[in-house]
């Protein structure tokens, strides 16, 4: 990593020392001056905190700036803080200061400047490691305590992309490189995530994907036992990410359940005049889903006609031109209505998704949440599940679905 968080803070004339295991779980290349060792305290609880992790160190950079701007028109209250840790770039936008760092902002309503929220300044952090996450959230959990936690994870997106590894999917910082593999894993997100809520004995109420492609099965079982609801698109989205006035003004005046305030944050997808597929998901039917998923994959790998399988497969809904293997869901089950536990699996999958939001061209054709089946030569030498680069993720590990794969594959004589 290129620096992480050290905290020595003072309130109420009452001093905390620097909580040792900080350095038990990460080395650390930046030391906070001595000046600053004072500007933050702790403050008191409120309901909620809407955290958004912003990396913007990227060409996203100005619709960085627009949303916290747009959260600035309505600010934070004795009930919401609303914080964000947001990277910036060096060459996408000029404005407010053209500064290239990261910084902590704690929203207020209508600052002079963007700025002027900002309540720390550090350097460079590189915002695809997961110790800038976990110290994010450690941060916020110690100075910032909260009865509820929404977690905004904020950049580019790629889905369960793989790149001879199949799990780089989220958050591109072009300080510390550019491309797939350069990006957080799934799998380095769900450990990091579980760490945090393990050692601060609190969970993350809603995870908020605002990024491409990554509302995935793969992904959500992979967060399933960490959250309550995941909401994200399983398409591209645009840059302008989701309506963060309306969500920050949603936050601050009204009375919620967490589900409730889930289905809003669903509902507060962007304005812009595009293509997306949105959905909000619980985690708390993903096992359920589970068990009938595999029992329909089990019947699909018995089944006479792999050449009707193949076909079916090419005729599936393209979620993502410039990921072709990803397909809806929805759709893949449904294109299967002689298979005995189809009905079963799509009640199933039905009660998984809450909700789902979707407009232009993939209204009625997808239900937001997508999977990979690739088929074509060019697609399949990038996973590999005859070796253990498949199997990292737990959704391949838990069922059937890679082997389904390899006998369609076997067929298409891409694999032995």
């Amino acid at each position: 990593m290129n620096s992480c968080f050290q905290f020595l803070i003072c309130y109420s004339n009452k001093n905390l020392i620097l909580i040792p295991f900080l350095f038990i779980f990460f080395s650390c290349s930046y030391k906070i001056p001595e000046q600053k060792k004072n500007s933050l305290s702790i403050h008191n609880e409120v309901e909620i905190n809407f955290l958004i992790y912003m990396a913007g160190d990227n060409n996203l950079e100005r619709f960085g700036i627009q949303n916290i701007r747009a959260l600035q028109e309505i600010g934070s209250s004795k009930k919401c803080n609303i914080l964000v840790l947001f990277d910036r770039s060096g060459g996408y936008d000029r404005t407010e200061g053209n500064w290239t760092n990261t910084k902590l902002f704690l929203i207020s309503k209508n600052p002079k400047t963007m700025n002027d929220d900002c309540i720390y300044d550090f350097e460079e952090l590189d915002m695809t490691s997961v110790d800038s996450l976990y110290n994010f959230l450690e941060l916020v959990n110690t100075y910032f305590p909260a009865k509820h936690t929404i977690l905004d994870l904020w950049s580019h997106g790629r889905g369960v992309y793989p790149d001879g590894i199949i799990s780089r999917s989220i958050i591109e910082d072009y300080t510390t490189g550019y491309g797939s593999t350069m990006m957080m894993s799934i799998n380095d997100l769900a450990n990091c995530i579980k760490k945090f809520e393990d050692i601060s004995k609190k969970k993350i109420d809603i995870i908020f994907f605002d990024a491409c492609y990554m509302q995935m099965i793969e992904i959500c079982y992979q967060l399933k036992d960490l959250t309550d609801y995941i909401i994200g698109a399983e398409t591209s989205i645009p840059g302008i990410g989701s309506n963060y006035k309306k969500i920050a003004n949603f936050l601050i005046n009204n009375d919620f359940s967490i589900r409730e305030l889930a289905e809003f944050f669903l509902s507060a997808t962007s304005l812009s005049s595009t293509d997306y597929s949105y959905s909000l998901i619980d985690t708390s039917q993903i096992d359920t889903f589970l068990y009938y998923f595999n029992n329909f994959c089990e019947e699909l790998m018995n089944y006479s006609n792999y050449n009707e399988i193949i076909e079916k497969r090419i005729n599936m809904t393209k979620v993502a031109t410039v990921y072709p293997e990803f397909t809806d869901l929805y759709g893949f089950i449904s294109n299967f209505e002689n298979i005995d536990g189809q009905n079963i699996l799509l009640q199933s999958l039905s009660r998984l998704i809450v909700k789902s939001n979707s407009i232009g061209t993939f209204v009625d054709k997808t239900k937001g949440i997508g999977i990979n089946f690739p088929y074509e030569e060019s697609e399949i030498r990038f996973y590999k599940p005859e070796d253990t680069n498949y199997e990292i993720l737990d959704f391949y590990n838990d069922t059937y679905f890679d082997e389904l794969l390899l006998k369609v594959w076997a067929v298409l004589h891409i694999v032995e």
